[in-house]
């Protein structure tokens, strides 16, 4: 099940990942096409076990979930893939799956109190469950509690040391609490583990540029990423940060307009480029870029105040 949550991307921040679920448990007999790869086989199979007199209780809570996560797979609306994990909780209230996958589903649609229910009953049935652990962090960090967050992905790691989203998520943790040195490297276990990881490669581009000692080793970083993925505006728009920040004015010009062309609402690339005009001795363009820029994003002087871009 691929759901998706997290901050907005529309600033140079770190990014949260969510886990995947956890593999289903094992299929036998008729349960083996309910539990396939086909989403929409798997729903027709799943419906007719649900739908049979005979089948125990354990074997229709299995049928489900795996219709509940079919159902996610081809774009259902949420509620009828709640409904399915509700009623497989029903069936088998020891189903710890069935809890960090609902919870993913309410993370995911904003329903954080919900979530955070079904993460806490799934660790209290499998107090081992790293993607559990991981997930319930993320829910933290979105509630502002990164503390919690940060304690939840460590011990998602202590479970699974080779877990490279939640080093990912706890490199944020260090982030969003000013932490750059342990960021760094908490993204750079994630790389390790996954080399080809551009948003891992991106925020550690961020976190370097923050700390401010080395920022051709964060401009390296940016250019891994940009290479895995040229036309990444986020990440495009890191690189312009970059740039400004090393004062190569052209080149974060440059970054910027790439990024806008993809996706011209982005405020951050705005807000570079309208530092970057006033620079460059064009007060009215420099004004309307950072009029638009605050206009797409509120907060973004604020979430830009760490590197000083004002003051320069």
């Amino acid at each position: 099940m691929a759901v998706t949550t997290g901050l907005s991307m529309a600033q140079p921040t770190a990014r949260p990942a969510v886990a995947p679920p956890p593999a289903a448990p094992t299929a036998k007999g008729p349960m083996v096409e309910c539990a396939g790869k086909d989403a929409q086989r798997v729903i027709e199979a799943c419906s007719t076990i649900i739908a049979s007199a005979g089948e125990q209780a354990t074997q229709k809570a299995l049928a489900f979930y795996y219709r509940a996560n079919a159902r996610i797979a081809l774009g259902a609306p949420p509620v009828q893939a709640v409904s399915d994990f509700s009623e497989a909780i029903k069936l088998n209230p020891r189903l710890a799956n069935a809890y960090n996958d609902r919870g993913l589903v309410y993370a995911s649609n904003g329903a954080l109190d919900r979530a955070m229910a079904d993460y806490n009953k799934a660790l209290q049935i499998e107090p081992k469950m790293a993607l559990a652990w991981n997930n319930r962090g993320l829910v933290h960090a979105a509630l502002g509690a990164t503390e919690k967050a940060n304690a939840d992905f460590s011990q998602a790691i202590t479970l699974r040391p080779d877990f490279t989203l939640a080093w990912f998520n706890r490199g944020l943790a260090h982030y969003t609490q000013g932490r750059m040195a342990e960021s760094i490297r908490d993204y750079g276990e994630a790389i390790k583990l996954s080399p080809k990881y551009p948003e891992a490669l991106g925020n550690r581009c961020l976190a370097k540029a923050r700390q401010g000692t080395n920022l051709d080793n964060a401009l390296a970083d940016c250019n891994a990423a940009l290479k895995l993925n040229p036309k990444q505006p986020v990440n495009l728009g890191l690189r312009a940060l970059v740039n400004l920040l090393r004062n190569d004015l052209v080149r974060a010009r440059a970054d910027s307009n790439a990024a806008l062309a993809i996706d011209p609402r982005l405020a951050w690339p705005l807000y570079i480029r309208g530092i970057v005009k006033r620079r460059l001795n064009d007060p009215q363009g420099s004004a309307e870029d950072l009029a638009a820029a605050r206009r797409f994003d509120k907060g973004i002087d604020q979430r830009l105040a760490p590197f000083k871009l004002q003051k320069t």
